[in-house]
């Protein structure tokens, strides 16, 4: 990839060392950006930072969310905290790259930087175990060629690199030199390094300064002497003064297929069907499994599901509009991971919705959308109104809010009177609990709408309220309820604890329970 190019793709098996080789060897100026992400106890994090070059140094790096969160400063520090960002993105295997060139940078301003080969040699050097060694390196049955000459000064190379690079034959293999060496997982490593440098490239990736390496052939007198790969002019005898023949010369590699162009048009259509069959979903029709499925099945569904809907992975200008349900999608994702990732606590969600009375297990298999599913995961038509309700409020009394909210929002439309008040009241609870606080309050106030005169919607609003830390709403509701009957217990217990002078705060909660509530 030539270094004045942007480009923008997926963390894929490989692909970072090869673009670090490419950016080093061009001297490239301007912005590496990396997004990673992972899932740990079932809760997705998000790593982003990026590093600015300067002719091939280091300058800047930038860590926006994750561990690595910060700026790092010059020198040392700046060196270190590099090294430590690219040998967590290294074997990263769900995750964005992207190159921003700056081609009009000077590259004088970075004298005092680090040179971006000497930080991915520290990098290789810290990663953790031989797997992630591995899946950074990609196919090993690739051929390798000398992509530059070594300068001390800038690739600081260890004795055991040094003694890989000068066994690089002509046409050697990643999996020949690893067999060859005596210790395949050092030899591994080393060749990470050697490409993460821009020493070697994969044949298939190496630009027009890389080059084959040397067929050493002696010159026979009489005879053509083959001219070195390396570009090195020979001496040619003088009994032989042609050119070499053209089956002497090294062949160029052939160039590496072009980047498929996505559908924009047809991954838009994907994210709103997907996110449209999102109401009434399972947990399990929105990661598109079945009932028995097993905990590995749940694992690859969600590692395939967060890839494709995770908002930093989809960022074309032509799916703006559809930005919001993307991180619909994405949080849909990540709660029916949270429930199903667990054994247990899978087998309680499928009894308390009664997919197992369906007449075989897995019964709602039929999917859409992107593994979702395309209606109510079970027919509650003729179900009473008042059993939904106690199945609601069973399902929020075993902490379970989601399948609460999935029971009420079937049954607040066909609700009347008394029982719309109360199925309102319950899912303005369920929504709390779930940290969406917009659609919990928009379905407190459905229920004072409905009943003006609710002693039970005034109280709950009232403490939703107090809840988000808003004291003068709290109270004015708190006091209506005791409008309307004026010994109310519960009421007046409620307005007694208020603080008399708190101030209005802004609503609680994190970055994410924000994020939750605002997704409408």
């Amino acid at each position: 990839m030539p270094a004045n190019e942007a480009t923008r793709g997926t963390l894929a098996e490989g692909g970072l060392a090869s673009l670090l080789g490419d950016l080093q060897r061009g001297r490239a100026s301007g912005w590496l950006r990396l997004t990673a992400m992972e899932v740990r106890s079932g809760i997705p994090s998000v790593t982003r930072c990026g590093l600015r070059l300067r002719g091939g140094r280091v300058v800047t790096l930038e860590a926006a969310e994750g561990p690595l969160r910060g700026a790092a400063p010059a020198g040392a520090d700046l060196s270190r905290r590099a090294a430590a960002v690219l040998a967590r993105m290294l074997p990263c295997r769900d995750g964005m790259q992207s190159w921003e060139p700056e081609p009009g940078a000077d590259a004088e301003d970075a004298a005092d930087g680090p040179w971006l080969a000497a930080v991915a040699l520290r990098a290789v050097h810290d990663v953790a175990d031989a797997s992630a060694v591995r899946w950074a390196l990609g196919e090993l049955a690739r051929r390798l060629v000398p992509a530059s000459t070594v300068d001390e000064g800038v690739t600081p190379l260890s004795p055991t690199q040094g003694l890989l690079l000068s066994r690089l034959g002509s046409g050697a293999t990643g999996v020949e030199l690893s067999e060859q060496a005596a210790n395949s997982e050092v030899a591994e490593r080393d060749l990470l390094g050697l490409i993460c440098a821009g020493v070697v490239a994969w044949a298939s990736q190496a630009g027009p300064e890389a080059t084959a390496p040397p067929a050493p052939t002696p010159a026979r007198k009489g005879s053509e002497a083959g001219a070195p790969a390396s570009g090195r002019r020979a001496r040619a005898p003088s009994t032989a003064k042609s050119a070499p023949s053209a089956a002497a010369r090294p062949t160029a590699p052939p160039p590496p297929p072009a980047p498929q162009v996505p559908d924009v048009a047809a991954l838009r259509r994907e994210i709103e069907d997907a996110h449209a069959a999102l109401r009434g979903a399972t947990h399990f029709g929105v990661l598109g499994l079945t009932v028995d499925a097993s905990e590995a099945d749940v694992r690859q569904a969600f590692a395939r599901l967060a890839r494709r809907y995770h908002p930093d992975a989809q960022r074309d200008p032509g799916l703006a509009e559809v930005g919001q349900k993307l991180v619909d999608l994405f949080v849909a994702v990540s709660d029916a991971y949270g429930v199903l990732k667990d054994a247990g606590e899978r087998e309680r969600y499928a009894r308390s919705m009664g997919l197992y009375d369906l007449g075989g297990r897995g019964a709602r298999a039929a999917t859409s959308a992107g593994g979702h599913v395309s209606g109510p995961p079970g027919d509650t038509a003729d179900e009473p109104i008042e059993s939904r309700l106690l199945r609601a409020e069973e399902a929020l009394g075993a902490a379970q809010p989601w399948e609460a909210i999935r029971l009420l929002e079937e049954a607040v439309p066909a609700a009347t009177g008394g029982l719309k008040v109360r199925a309102y009241v319950l899912l303005g609870r369920a929504y709390a609990e779930r940290e969406r606080p917009r659609e919990a309050e928009k379905a407190l106030q459905s229920a004072l709408q409905a009943d003006p005169r609710s002693i039970s919607a005034c109280l709950a609003l009232g403490r939703f309220y107090r809840d988000q830390g808003l004291i003068k709403r709290a109270r004015g509701l708190f006091e209506r309820a005791l409008e309307i009957d004026a010994g109310h217990a519960d009421a007046m217990r409620e307005l007694d604890a208020l603080p008399d002078d708190a101030p209005e705060g802004p609503p609680k909660g994190s970055l994410l329970s924000r994020l939750r509530g605002e997704r409408r």
